[in-house]
């Protein structure tokens, strides 16, 4: 688990360093700011970093509906580099929403 952890550690530290693609500061999907949806995932991912993988029953629900979301986002958009900046994202949360458990460290 601890290298998973590490894993996702190191995904999240090389995203974080990625400019947010151009033009989508603005955008929405479902009426939901696409720059609301990184915000919770990146704290799903943060929160299973500090805690050993943990993430409450809620959470791992709403990181499953983000992930939904992030497809339709990787799906509809209209340069490689959102392409890409949402894949990395989406890549990250899967292996976060795949390995995390209940029981904070």
């Amino acid at each position: 688990m601890e290298k998973t952890i590490q894993k996702v550690q190191e995904l999240w530290n090389a995203h974080e360093s990625t400019p947010f693609p151009t033009g989508y500061r603005s955008k929405k999907i479902d009426g939901v700011s696409i720059t609301v949806i990184e915000s919770e995932v990146a704290g799903y991912i943060l929160t299973y970093t500090a805690t050993g993988g943990s993430l409450g029953s809620r959470q791992v629900i709403s990181l499953k509906n983000n992930l939904t979301t992030l497809n339709r986002i990787i799906d509809e958009a209209e340069t490689e580099e959102a392409k890409n900046y949402f894949n990395a994202l989406y890549v990250i949360a899967k292996e976060v929403s795949e390995t995390c458990h209940d029981t904070p460290k």
